[in-house]
This record gives structure tokens, sequence and C-alpha cells, in this order.
């Protein structure tokens, strides 16, 4: 089994040790670099929610007792919603996260029975009964 694939017109990376080796080098040739990865995206709710925790945390903790009475009763308080505030980001971006790869799972499961995820109901885009079958009446049987 060959174990390559053409990375440009210039390049043909081995799949299994992920060395790129010149067009046209001789078989036995000495790999160059290995090929370089796709830069991998980070989810902003990965950044936005732990640098915000982080501040609330510094603020609460260390910024708020210099301050005496109602000053540092106050940046305290921000501090600590701030904390949170960073955390629900975090819980939200991942819940988004979650429902779309759900989302996406339930649209393939419907294209793989007959469409829409409506289940046995045609009307909701489900697959209908098969020749012959009984559909129930709306107020059931009599």
């Amino acid at each position: 089994m060959n174990n390559t694939r053409i990375v440009n017109a210039t390049r043909i990376v081995n799949e299994t040790t992920d060395t790129a080796v010149p067009r046209g080098a001789p078989a036995g040739a000495p790999a160059c670099a290995p090929a370089p990865r796709p830069a991998r995206r980070v989810a902003a709710h990965w950044v936005i929610g732990p640098a915000l925790a982080l501040a609330g945390a510094l603020a609460a903790r260390f910024l708020a007792p210099g301050f005496a009475g109602t000053p540092g009763a106050v940046i305290s308080a921000a501090g600590h919603l701030a904390a949170g505030a960073g955390l629900l980001v975090i819980v939200l971006g991942v819940r988004r996260r979650v429902w779309q790869a759900d989302a996406a799972a339930r649209l393939a499961a419907g294209a793989e029975d007959g469409g829409g995820g409506g289940g046995g109901n045609p009307a909701a885009g489900g697959k209908a009964p098969a020749a012959g079958g009984k559909v129930p009446a709306a107020g059931g049987e009599k």
C-alpha cells in the first residue's frame, strides 16, 4: 500500500511518518522537515472565559484588600462577579458546542432514516410507513 499523498507541486508526504520528500527524489533519499500541520482554531470562550475569570479573581484577592471601606467592598464584589462571569462564558461556550454536535448527530441520523428527523411522521419529515402499513388515527382506533 502506498502511504503517500501530494501536498503541493513540489512535495510528497509519507502519511505514516509525516515527513516530506522532495518530488523526483530517489526512493532512499533523506526526508525533509515534517509537513506543517494546519493551525488549530481555538474557540473564543476558551480565551475570553479564563481571562475574565483570572482578572476577576486577581481583582478580588489582590486589588480589593488594598482599599479600605466601601471602595474595597465594591472592587471585591466586582472581582467576584467577573470571575463568575468568566466561568459562565466557558459554560455557555461548551454548551453551544455540545448542542451543535448533538444537532449534527441528529441531522445525520435523520438523513439515514429517510429525512427530517420526524421519526415515523411523514408530515414532520420522517419516513412514511411501508406500503400497506397501518397509520393510527389521531384519536386512536374505534
